[in-house]
């Protein structure tokens, strides 16, 4: 070794960490410390004899990435690219389409971020992997952009993770899993992500605890029939998949003020946040997206009336159905057929008959029986309501409800899922069970096979708060 090298310039040469060892042991040999601290993980260079070029690579540091370039007199050169930016695992679909790599990475507010960059975004000059990356916020050199694009296609990981447009269940039925926007919950084979275009704000948010939800807000629900329906509703959504139950949907329609809104606002506090409950307003096209996105989980669809008439049976006829259009790709051929399970909630004034009529069309039997009316008055001369929990007035045991779903939310599906993960086998008996129990009490022997299939769904939502309150030590549906 020459005077003035430090532990990089002998990694170059060849050295192991034995002669380093051996190093230390000598006597008269002096090491300055911040030689000792160069450690890296280096992830295109290697180690050459010293009459040899250079090899040009990149380096994973704390701080960022590296890129090492040889200069004129046979050295290399260290210059940040950009920050902190880990590639874990190449990505793929079930069925073996859209390659991308699985990124990890911090953005300036220190938000962890994990983001699946499209290999077709390496086309051409390959911007579009570096546009993807400045907008969730990585710090990219001014000058590093390529030297970006070149690190994430030259890094290469034996790691797999599966892809998928939709949340729910995915897997085979002994390594199940749960997959949600931001996160997969279950034990399969390999790491499950959500690659769908996502929502403005995540509405598979959690705040508070079990405990606090419980005690907040699901014990007003008891002495309320409206109230423990819709929450039974969302506890039901992920077992459709597990009994192969069809998708359907539920609508409550009543009076302004009559509490509607709350009923559907406090379920939505099952599954997350304030941006879970969404409105009818849009098109099929958003509608389809948002379906995919609650795919074996609640859907809750507020004031119908937003949505035009003429198409609202339409819409609640592709939902009960779970698949969207066929649409052509760019070659001409179809594109996948966007498909989703799941049960939904809707809202308003009106039956989706009567909007329908006031269009100027008419709704058919099929349609109805995807989206089931139910009256919203509970016939206690409170609206919704039949148990106001000792508060002077209706509205003001609502707007208390809200407060305390707006504060605690989302915890209850998350452990609702872990149960279903680990009690999966006593599920599908306890169904038909109780489908057979709710069928004796509400059919007769010349139902036709319409009934039958709404009878199905109710019976379905009685086994979701069953369920639900059976693992929550009596508390979690408020029962």
């Amino acid at each position: 070794m020459a005077v003035g090298d430090d532990a990089a310039d002998m990694v170059r040469r060849g050295w192991q960490a034995e002669h380093f060892v051996l190093l230390l042991k000598r006597d008269g040999v002096q090491i300055k410390p911040d030689a000792l601290m160069k450690k890296s993980k280096q992830t295109a260079t290697s180690s050459k004899p010293e009459s040899e070029t250079p090899q040009r690579g990149f380096e994973l540091f704390n701080d960022g990435v590296y890129f090492l370039e040889p200069t004129k007199d046979s050295k290399l050169r260290r210059r940040w690219i950009c920050g902190n930016l880990e590639v874990l695992a190449q990505a793929r679909t079930a069925d073996g389409k859209e390659w991308g790599k699985l990124v990890a990475f911090s953005d300036p507010d220190k938000r962890k971020k994990q983001l699946v960059i499209p290999m077709r975004h390496f086309n051409c000059d390959g911007l579009a992997a570096t546009s993807e990356l400045l907008a969730e916020g990585l710090n990219i050199a001014i000058k590093g952009r390529q030297l970006v694009i070149e690190y994430l296609q030259t890094t290469d990981t034996e790691k797999r993770a599966r892809t998928t447009n939709r949340t729910g269940w995915h897997g085979e039925a002994d390594e199940m899993t749960f997959v949600i926007l931001d996160a997969a919950i279950g034990s399969g084979g390999e790491d499950w992500l959500y690659s769908n275009q996502l929502p403005d704000a995540n509405p598979y948010k959690q705040r508070g605890t079990l405990k606090q939800w419980q005690e907040k807000v699901s014990a007003l629900f008891a002495g309320n029939s409206r109230l423990v329906f819709a929450a039974s509703t969302a506890f039901a959504s992920p077992l459709l998949h597990l009994v192969n139950a069809e998708s359907g949907g539920f609508h409550y329609r009543g009076g302004s003020s009559s509490g509607k809104s709350s009923a559907l606002f406090v379920a939505a506090s099952i599954c997350g946040g304030k941006d879970y409950l969404q409105r009818w307003r849009g098109t099929d096209n958003g509608i389809e997206a948002l379906a995919q996105s609650r795919s074996d989980a609640l859907l809750i669809l507020d004031e119908i009336k937003q949505i035009d008439g003429k198409i609202a049976a339409e819409a609640a006829y592709m939902l009960g159905n779970g698949c969207g259009k066929i649409r052509a790709n760019a070659g001409g051929g179809a594109r996948n057929q966007p498909t989703w399970r799941l049960l939904f909630l809707s809202s308003g004034e009106l039956s989706l008959a009567q909007h329908v009529d006031d269009a100027g069309k008419r709704v058919h039997a099929g349609a109805e029986i995807r989206l089931c009316d139910v009256p919203a008055d509970a016939g206690a001369d409170m609206g919704l309501f039949e148990n106001i929990h000792g508060f002077d007035s209706p509205d003001k045991f609502s707007d208390a409800l809200v407060a305390n779903a707006a504060k605690y939310y989302g915890v209850a599906f998350i452990e609702f899922i872990k149960c279903v993960l680990s009690k999966r086998e006593a599920i599908a008996p306890m169904v038909r069970e109780c489908e057979a129990v709710f069928s004796k009490a509400t059919l007769t022997d010349k139902a036709s096979g319409q009934a039958r299939r709404v009878a199905s769904r109710f019976a379905l939502v009685a086994a979701g708060g069953v369920l639900a309150t059976e693992w929550g030590n009596n508390r979690l549906a408020g029962r």
